[in-house]
């Protein structure tokens, strides 16, 4: 085994190694390889050059939300992280909390429909739909998040929070369309 692929192992928390001395990664640490390869990748196909600021807003934007929202659950014991990768440093999973749910809030920004409202609202629950589907099969079948009071209900009703106020925040920072326009200027210009 390289030694690169040692350090990567050793950054995501624990060895497992069988009797031959070969490293097994455990199901958990292969989901948060695959999040950030995914993550990543959907940034290059999804985030246009003229989308860049507006994704790092909503991105940041997203990122605080969800930060201090987990940080509360978890101090008051509604959610745990059994399986983190800085299980010294914090009791929040770090892939989940910092590059998953941002990026894909992020995305759910840029791709939102500008047709009639009853479209938007449809957009959104579908988006909060696979949003929860997905930590319901995080919670069931990994160890990566640990609902103790929570449901998929209240999972959804989180998402739908976390979505409209990202977009709020967002379009409160573009508002009337100034920041906008500077951008195409500037564009215009290059």
């Amino acid at each position: 085994m390289s030694v690169l692929t040692e350090g990567i192992l050793t950054l995501f928390g624990k060895r497992y190694e069988d009797e031959g001395g070969f490293v097994i990664m455990i199901l958990e640490r292969k989901i948060i390889i695959l999040v950030w390869i995914l993550g990543l990748a959907m940034v290059v196909i999804f985030v246009r050059r003229s989308n860049v600021r507006r994704f790092i807003l909503a991105h940041f934007t997203s990122q605080t939300i969800v930060w201090f929202s987990v940080i509360l659950q978890v101090k008051l014991r509604i959610i745990s992280f059994p399986v983190r990768e800085f299980p010294r440093a914090t009791d929040i999973g770090f892939t989940m909390t910092y590059l998953l749910y941002p990026i894909l809030s992020s995305i759910y920004i840029l791709l939102e429909p500008r047709r009639s409202r009853t479209i938007r609202t449809l957009y959104l629950l579908l988006w909060c739909t696979a949003l929860a589907w997905l930590n319901y099969m995080l919670t069931q079948y990994t160890q990566l998040l640990d609902y103790k009071f929570l449901d998929w209900f209240m999972g959804s009703m989180f998402f739908i929070f976390l979505l409209v106020l990202t977009k709020v925040i967002v379009r409160w920072f573009y508002r009337n369309g100034e920041t906008e326009t500077f951008e195409a200027e500037l564009q215009g210009k290059s």
